[in-house]
């Protein structure tokens, strides 16, 4: 069976032509400057949330995907991998964090 993602993001000039997906288990974030796919599962998540520009009043040592430096931008937390918390710009970054936290809040214990 195959799954569909509930939200995309399509590749545009804030997002460095990056995509990013919201499935009903995670997010994928496709990073195409490192040719990677940052899956992102809901258990694996600690927060998600806005962030205004820029990215170094929010965390320094943030992984930026795109020019979240310079947008309002999705920044995200979580337990696992080498850079803990990234930030990324997604085309409507309300609609986007709306649509993870629709998920990722079922999944709060």
């Amino acid at each position: 069976m195959k799954v569909y993602p509930t939200y995309v993001s399509k590749a545009c000039a804030k997002s460095l032509w990056n995509e990013y997906r919201v499935y009903e288990d995670r997010v994928e974030l496709k990073f195409w400057l490192l040719f990677k796919t940052f899956m992102i599962f809901y258990e694996d998540m600690i927060s998600i949330g806005l962030f205004d520009p820029p990215v170094i009043k929010t965390k320094f040592w943030a992984l930026k995907l795109d020019w979240a430096d310079f947008n309002k931008h999705v920044g995200i937390e979580r337990k696992n991998g080498f850079m803990k918390y990234l930030r990324f710009t997604p085309q409507e970054p309300d609609q986007f964090v709306a649509a993870v936290e629709q998920y990722f809040n079922e999944r709060k214990p």
